[in-house]
């Protein structure tokens, strides 16, 4: 019985070590090589930092390293739940037709993990209602949703209802979208979308500036995703991130 048992701890000895070990080998790659990226040095995994392609090899699992309400502090890919926020007549079940084609197009044109969650639909505030423009004024919509903001997450608003700010030099000016840079918070509409099924290009437009912190296309790219929108935008010619926008 004694031998039955010695066994045993000998074997979650080993275990124990064997787990410590390979958590360890990747602690050492991750701090040689954290600042770099696996783009061009290998082409079956693009994109994906050195951390996620050593734990992948060590581990025979796919790089995923963020979970919902969990990310991997040691990743260096950006990474985060994206919490999108319905407002008024924007029903769940929109967002949730919608959350799909945001997926599939984040994962394609963004470097990162990300996943979506929907919220309780809100009202859009009192005090940020124009009545004789028949606006909502975008500043007090931004700052209640920075009051519900948590770390590692961003909120996209979604609305129907049409939005301005004081922009372009023209005091509440008619917008499709806004957002404060590396602030978190964004706030779309597509009241002015002629065709409302390119609604995903805005969204990725406002979230690339509140995440990343990037300006608009400094190519004033027809074509770019991050050009300059200026209230109206012709969002069926753009299909890209230029390269200066890729960057």
């Amino acid at each position: 019985m004694k031998k039955i048992v010695f066994g045993i701890i000998i074997v979650m000895f080993l275990a124990l070590y064997g787990i410590a070990e390979n958590h360890q080998r990747v602690q050492r790659q991750w701090g040689e090589w954290k600042e770099q990226t696996l783009d061009g040095a290998h082409p079956e995994k693009p994109g994906f930092c050195l951390y996620c392609y050593i734990k992948d090899k060590l581990n025979g699992d796919s790089p995923n390293p963020i979970t919902i309400n969990r990310v991997d502090s040691m990743c260096g890919c950006p990474q985060c739940v994206i919490k999108l926020l319905p407002y008024d007549d924007f029903s769940k079940k929109e967002v949730e037709k919608l959350v799909p084609q945001l997926q599939k197009m984040f994962d394609k044109w963004l470097y990162g993990y990300w996943i979506f969650e929907i919220i309780e639909p809100a009202k859009l505030t009192q005090n940020s209602f124009l009545k004789e423009r028949n606006r909502y004024k975008v500043t007090p919509i931004l700052n209640y949703q920075s009051t519900l903001l948590k770390d590692n997450e961003v909120i996209i608003g979604l609305t129907h209802k049409d939005i301005c700010t004081n922009i372009h030099g023209v005091k509440d000016y008619g917008i499709v979208g806004i957002s404060r840079p590396l602030k978190q918070v964004c706030l779309v509409s597509d009241k002015r979308l002629k065709d409302k099924t390119l609604y995903w290009k805005p969204i990725l437009h406002e979230f690339i500036h509140t995440f990343y912190g990037a300006k608009h296309c400094p190519n004033d790219d027809p074509t770019c995703f991050m050009k300059d929108a200026k209230g109206h935008g012709d969002f069926k010619i753009q299909d890209k991130l230029c390269d200066s926008c890729k960057h």
